[in-house]
């Protein structure tokens, strides 16, 4: 799926514009990373991407097609930065629970369960009987990390993805996303310069985007 942001408009409080006439263009196949500086907007994008927020003036399209919320939420996975999952229950009660949320089918269902299962074992992650809330962080961001990637979707959005991971979990969670990159558009926000290095196709800077002089300027461009 290609994602294309025109004239884009957004603002928090009728004095302070977080976006002024920003366009943007992401294309299928490929792996983006969203840096910048603290306030620049990094997550605020992503959530307008995700239809959580909404422009106060341009249009953010998807195959040329402007979507509803819904839409959006079912073509689409948002990973935040800080997860919420629910503490009483386990892995097993997560995955019934997204697919009713996703309201998923019989044969869609057990395709999702076996996807979620497989991530978490390359994970290694096996706690899933386990309350949530005697999880720690890193296993949190695990199973969340699963439960997204194993829906049928077609954009997939990243806050500051695997900063709660081990660097080992890290790579695997890497070699994750880059086995989807063929069929899911993938963009993320980081602040980490080695690991966007690493990951990504092709990096955006919204301080250049918002003409904002950045001291710290991620200077490779793959």
């Amino acid at each position: 799926m290609n994602v294309s942001i025109n004239d884009l408009e957004y603002s928090y409080h009728k004095n302070t514009n977080v976006f002024t006439q920003l366009n943007l263009i992401f294309k299928e196949r490929s792996i983006y990373a969203i840096v910048g500086e603290n306030g620049i907007g990094k997550t605020t994008l992503l959530n307008l991407l995700a239809g959580w927020y909404q422009p106060d003036h341009g249009v953010i399209l998807y195959n040329q097609k402007s979507l509803t919320q819904k839409e959006i939420k079912f073509q689409t996975a948002y990973i935040p930065c800080n997860i919420s999952l629910y503490p009483l229950l386990n892995a097993y009660d997560h995955i019934d629970l997204m697919a009713e949320l996703w309201e998923m089918k019989k044969a869609a269902y057990q395709k999702y369960k076996e996807k979620v299962l497989l991530f978490l074992q390359q994970l290694r992650l096996d706690a899933l009987t386990q309350a949530i809330e005697e999880y720690s962080s890193g296993m949190k961001y695990k199973l969340y990390f699963s439960l997204m990637l194993a829906r049928e979707i077609q954009v997939l959005l990243l806050d500051e993805p695997f900063h709660v991971l081990d660097e080992n979990s890290q790579k695997v969670a890497m070699e994750i996303i880059q086995s989807i990159k063929s069929h899911v558009l993938v963009i993320f926000s980081s602040h980490q310069k080695e690991m966007t290095i690493q990951l990504a196709d092709q990096i955006i800077d919204l301080n250049k985007e918002r003409g904002v002089t950045r001291h710290d300027q991620f200077d490779v461009l793959k």
